[in-house]
């Protein structure tokens, strides 16, 4: 046998073979993470606020089981507020979070991407992605290991 060559049998794949493949997955990707949002949502407004925004998570533990949370209002800044340190006391290893911003003004998605001081508490637990919403028709994916967000629109 040569060096480099293999005894498997070779097949061609262009970049054409894989798009179908390629939107099964993305559309699969994007129901499961509507769905979730979708929760993420009830959850946020479930409870009465008089801010401009509020925020919902889901939190998909390592054992299945789904956990949520809710932000809180504070008069002064409070981390122990935020939605992701709320649902990180919730969480075990190799959890998956979706969290979702909700301006009260028109019902609309907002930024939710954690902030440096959640993104440091979710990499503390383990926590392997977290989804968040952008807008009603983006959301990010920030992988947690890499330290990397990709960016998705509808």
């Amino acid at each position: 046998m040569e060096v480099g060559s293999s005894s498997l049998p070779r097949s061609t794949i262009t970049p054409d073979d894989l798009i179908p493949n390629n939107i099964i997955w993305l559309n699969s990707m994007r129901k499961q993470v509507e769905n979730y949002f979708d929760i993420a949502s009830k959850v946020a407004m479930s409870k009465l606020d008089k801010r401009s925004f509020i925020f919902g998570a889901v939190g998909i533990r390592n054992d299945g089981r789904q956990v949520r949370a809710i932000n809180s209002p504070t008069e002064f800044p409070n981390r122990k507020a935020h939605v992701e340190y709320k649902l990180s006391q919730k969480l075990d290893k190799n959890a998956v979070v979706y969290i979702v911003r909700i301006r009260l003004l028109d019902g609309n998605f907002a930024m939710a991407r954690p902030c440096s001081s959640c993104m440091k508490l979710l990499k503390g637990k383990s926590v392997i992605k977290a989804y968040y919403t952008i807008s009603n028709y983006e959301w990010g994916v920030w992988d947690v290991a890499n330290n990397t967000d990709t960016y998705y629109t509808k």
